[in-house]
């Protein structure tokens, strides 16, 4: 069941999900094991996963296995456990084309990732491309709460930061892990850590203050001397 969900076979999938016995209470792409979880073979553990087949069909990136899925029950922003929603794996996939049919189902664009705690916007800021970027800020993804400059001066995306500015970013916003005490600092913290050198011309060039300081009290020109970038604290003399 769950290479078909792989495989874009929705077809199978419906067959399966219609044939496969299960007990009461569990659903259709979750089929019931009549084994203990130590009697099966290793290279078969995997299958006694609920999830398994919903994340099979998330990676696979098929709009129409999603789709079957969300025929016979599956909620768009199902929780599989540690990983999160569908549309959790298609971001990180970068896969726009099933992004954009979750979010035209309804999928939460302001969710959050479980581990790291990011949200789908900060992810989405990372990728080389704004296109996912730009799909969950059309359907309603929060600039303000979401951390999202975090994403894009991690991975330098210059782009994906002209657009979260031009949406109402903050460019000293203070960045920190909602749920842990883990306060990064400004996106300017994170670009120097990282050694963006571009990322840190293009947030001093739109005003970013160079006085704030991060959790161990030092501004980005401090970090930057500590981690031995000496270009990158020259230009923020």
């Amino acid at each position: 069941m769950a290479e078909a969900a792989y495989g874009g076979h929705s077809d199978i999938l419906r067959y399966f999900m219609n044939n496969t016995p299960r007990t009461d209470g569990q659903k259709p792409w979750s089929p019931y094991v009549e084994a203990e979880t130590d009697q099966i073979p290793k290279e078969w553990g995997s299958a006694v996963l609920p999830d398994l087949v919903v994340l099979y069909a998330a990676k696979g990136g098929k709009p129409s296995v999603m789709q079957t899925l969300i025929d016979y029950g599956l909620h768009v922003d199902h929780q599989m456990d540690k990983i999160g929603s569908p549309l959790a794996v298609a971001i990180i996939n970068n896969n726009v084309e099933l992004v954009q049919f979750l979010l035209s189902k309804g999928a939460d664009p302001n969710d959050m990732y479980w581990i790291p705690q990011d949200t789908f916007l900060s992810a989405a800021a990372a990728l080389p491309s704004t296109e996912i970027l730009t799909l969950l800020l059309d359907h309603g993804a929060d600039v303000e709460s979401s951390m999202a400059l975090n994403g894009a001066a991690e991975k330098g995306r210059i782009e994906s930061a002209k657009i979260l500015l031009d949406r109402g970013a903050d460019v000293d916003q203070i960045l920190s892990y909602p749920f842990i005490e883990a306060v990064l600092g400004t996106a300017l913290h994170v670009a120097v850590k990282n050694e963006q050198e571009d990322f840190v011309k293009f947030l001093l060039e739109h005003g970013a203050r160079k006085d704030l300081v991060n959790a161990e009290g030092l501004t980005p020109k401090d970090l930057a001397v500590s981690l031995g970038c000496e270009k990158i604290a020259k230009s923020l003399e």
